[in-house]
């Protein structure tokens, strides 16, 4: 996907908390890292086949998987997110990056569901408190298996979070 010598101009980094994960996107990309979302709450209802995000400043948040772009790929990711369809929007984020044994601020792209998905969705911070994507993250042992944070439930593995968000 990215080479070293190509202009970090042109790539971003974006968070995937739900198919890119279940779809195995990771075997796809290089360079995908750990990462974990603060302030922000991964809501599943089984009405859908993908998760949603909700931004909600009492929960620590969740882990995540995070990829590198370049960003004329950003127009099939919008796509493939329904974008176009207004069902979500990407946005720019704080995030902490896993690196060695610590993790480290960054900004990241992420999408999130319009008002309109909200809406139609019936989503609130109430839907799912459990994070019960996690439960189809399980159903993917080589996920688990490259991956082991993504089956944690909050960042109470991250040494000092409260100070890190």
């Amino acid at each position: 996907m990215i080479n070293k010598e190509e202009n970090e101009q042109n790539v971003d980094l974006i968070v995937g908390y739900g198919t890119f994960i279940t779809n195995k996107m990771f075997k796809f990309s290089k360079d995908v890292k750990i990462c974990f979302v603060p302030k922000c709450r991964r809501i599943y209802v089984n009405t859908e086949h993908f998760p949603f995000a909700l931004d909600d400043p009492s929960n620590d948040g969740f882990f995540a998987l995070l990829f590198r772009v370049e960003h004329n790929e950003f127009k099939r990711l919008d796509f493939y997110e329904g974008v176009d369809a207004g069902l979500f929007y990407r946005k720019k984020i704080p995030i902490l990056v896993k690196k060695d044994l610590n993790y480290v601020k960054k900004q990241a792209y992420i999408y999130l569901p319009t008002e309109k998905s909200i809406s139609d969705h019936n989503l609130s911070l109430e839907c799912d408190k459990e994070d019960k994507w996690i439960e189809k993250i399980r159903e993917n042992p080589d996920v688990c298996e490259k991956f082991p944070e993504l089956l944690e439930k909050n960042g109470n593995i991250i040494p000092n979070i409260k100070s890190l968000n």
